[in-house]
C-alpha cells in the first residue's frame, strides 16, 4: 500500500531528527542481497545499538536539508540504507565493513560523523580504526607495563637470593 504525503513527511521529519542526534550515520547501497542476510546485519547492528533503515533515494536530499547536512553522495546504485549509530562512532562501520567482506552487493556510499560528511574512502578508513574498548585496553596495557616490569625485576632478585640461600644450605648439609 502506498504511503500518503503526510506519512512520508513524518518519515522524513523523524529521520532528520535521528540524523541530528546520532553519533554516526552511514550510507550504504545494496542490491541482489537476500532478506536473510539483511536480517543478520540488522541483528549485528542492533547488538551495537545501531539501526538499519531502508529509505527511498529521493528522500535523502530532503532529509539532509532538514538535518543541515551540506553534502550528499553523487550517485547511488541499487537501494539505499542508512545505518544509524547512537552510541559508538566506529562500531557500526566495523560491522558493515565485515558484512561487506562476506557478501556481495553491499557498498559504502559515505556517512556523517558529527557535522561532517564523509566520503566512501573516509568511511572505509573509519571502519579500520580500533574500537573504543580496544583503545582503552591498549592504554591500560601501556600504563601497567612499566609497573609489571618493575615487579618482575624485583621478584627476580628475590628469587635469585632464594636460589643462592638454597645452594648454600645444600652445600652446608653435604659438608
Amino acid at each position: 500500500m502506498a504511503k500518503t504525503r503526510v506519512q512520508k513527511e513524518k518519515i522524513i521529519e523523524s529521520l532528520s531528527q535521528v540524523i541530528k542526534s546520532a553519533k554516526v550515520i552511514l550510507l550504504s547501497s545494496f542490491y541482489k542481497i537476500s532478506v536473510g542476510q539483511i536480517v543478520k546485519l540488522r541483528k549485528a547492528l542492533r547488538d551495537s545499538d545501531a539501526k538499519y533503515i531502508v529509505i527511498k533515494k529521493k528522500f535523502l536530499p530532503i532529509i539532509f536539508k532538514k538535518a543541515d547536512v551540506k553534502s550528499k553522495p553523487e550517485r547511488i546504485a541499487g537501494s539505499l540504507a542508512l545505518i544509524i549509530g547512537q552510541k559508538d562512532e566506529i562500531g557500526p562501520a566495523k560491522i558493515l565493513a565485515d558484512f561487506i567482506e562476506t557478501s556481495e552487493g553491499v557498498n559504502f556510499l559515505g556517512g556523517i560523523l558529527g557535522d561532517r560528511y564523509l566520503n566512501q574512502i573516509e568511511v572505509e578508513f573509519l571502519a579500520k580504526l580500533p574500537s573504543q574498548t580496544e583503545l582503552v585496553a591498549k592504554l591500560v596495557y601501556l600504563l601497567v607495563y612499566p609497573i609489571r616490569g618493575l615487579a618482575l625485576t624485583l621478584s627476580g632478585q628475590n628469587r635469585n637470593l632464594v636460589y643462592i640461600l638454597n645452594n648454600l644450605k645444600i652445600k652446608r648439609e653435604s659438608v
